[in-house]
């Protein structure tokens, strides 16, 4: 489990950050026995020499999160939470997170490589959009509008989980788009044990097309091991092809961003104060900000966790501000370092236009044996019990006394919850 103390020995060996990160992943797995491990101190990239303890304080995410509860418990104890703006925070310098820093595109490497992208993720089906019915051919032409379609990408057949049946059911009702694709290897689109998945096909009707595609397992060159990675090549790819909203399958929208898409041709939320973040993405296919990240992969490096993801984005947009929008508060906030907020408060979210819930901590920041189903959400007062609320009933209210759930069920097609 993410945030397991790791068994200590009294052999010390010094090894290099990333093969520790293996390491870990490996005993974590039930690859590598206990002994293996053993008491490693880590090597990190500026020199310094820490051990696996201090490691686990400084550098595992989960643990920087219940740092950041305990905090939070006090700060908000008795007032209403509020955001920290980073625009005074001290900043590092972008120049380091980006190559080449000139404004010139290739274009003839970008679609060279958009090509290989798709020879290698359909192989040997045809193109969906060599179709002449294909929902996708009117988005290949070259434009500076950002098209009213919505793209998920889900690679493996994954169970349909509660924070899925969310996202999906947010883009529907919120940004009822032209299309909604699900990009995907699974030819099912996902695994339904809950009836949600179902539910979301019944409500979305011809609007839902499944796009099948093979994860990317290369890019200029470069391997992509790491699927969180190949995850991020491959948005940034549909992007490049299609144009439109690319989100995580763990964002809630929580209004229409049409007013953003007809007034820019790429926009990305602020995560950190030294980082943007592609887990919600508008583009044009044509947006100069689009392919000058994709082609800085040139230089990708899949040892690094986030550095093209966050933090490339990041640096390009104080190096060329005028290619983007930056929403600075209103689509990534609360953070991954502020989910507090999100799963112990309630937080003001009217101004948002989207949440994101970082599924992969909800055991750890939510409830801890499971899912929370739709009947716990009814009386769940916290910002991600309004959020679903809001999403399911179109109230964010708590239910009372008079609230019909068998009714609400059957409009969304479901017969269990």
């Amino acid at each position: 489990m993410l945030g397991q103390e790791i068994p200590t020995t009294t052999t010390h060996t010094t090894i290099l950050e990333k093969d520790f990160i293996e390491l870990r992943k490996k005993w974590k797995a039930g690859v590598t026995e206990k002994v293996e491990l053993m008491n490693h101190k880590v090597l990190l990239k500026s020199g310094e020499v820490i051990s696996q303890e201090e490691y686990h304080e400084q550098r595992d995410p989960l643990a920087l999160i219940k740092a950041q509860f305990k905090i939070f418990e006090q700060k908000w104890e008795n007032v209403d939470p509020t955001l920290t703006s980073y625009k005074t925070a001290v900043q590092p310098d972008p120049e380091k997170f980006v190559i080449d820093k000139n404004r010139e595109i290739d274009d003839v490497n970008v679609h060279r490589e958009l090509s290989l992208l798709t020879a290698a993720m359909i192989r040997e089906r045809e193109d969906p959009v060599n179709n002449f019915t294909s929902p996708l051919r009117p988005y290949l032409n070259s434009t500076d509008k950002i098209p009213d379609i919505v793209h998920f990408i889900s690679f493996g057949c994954r169970q349909f989980r509660i924070h899925h049946y969310l996202s999906f059911l947010s883009v529907i009702f919120q940004q009822n788009p032209e299309s909604i694709l699900l990009h995907t290897n699974c030819e099912s689109g996902y695994l339904d044990e809950s009836g949600y998945w179902n539910s979301v096909q019944m409500i979305a009707g011809e609007k839902l097309k499944m796009i099948h595609m093979d994860p990317p397992l290369e890019i200029f060159s470069h391997q992509i091991n790491v699927v969180e990675h190949q995850s991020d090549v491959a948005r940034l790819y549909v992007l490049l092809r299609y144009g439109g909203i690319y989100l995580d399958d763990d964002v809630i929208l929580l209004k229409s961003l049409n007013r953003l898409i007809d007034e820019n041709e790429f926009i990305i939320g602020e995560e950190n104060y030294d980082a943007l973040a592609n887990s919600i993405l508008m583009s044009s296919n044509n947006a100069w900000f689009l392919k000058k990240w994709f082609q800085e992969y040139k230089y990708f490096n899949d040892d690094i966790w986030s550095h093209h993801s966050c933090f490339v984005p990041w640096g390009l947009a104080k190096l060329f501000p005028d290619t983007v929008s930056v929403q600075r508060e209103n689509l990534l906030r609360p953070n991954w370092e502020e989910l507090y907020l999100t799963f112990k408060k309630k937080y003001d979210w009217s101004n948002n236009y989207a949440i994101h819930l970082y599924a992969r901590y909800l055991t750890q920041v939510d409830k801890f044996d499971g899912d929370r189903t739709i009947e716990e959400f009814l009386h769940l007062d916290t910002t991600y019990g309004e959020i679903a609320r809001y999403t399911l009933f179109g109230d964010k209210r708590l239910v009372n006394e008079d609230f019909n759930l068998e009714k609400e069920l059957k409009k969304l097609h479901l017969e269990k919850f």
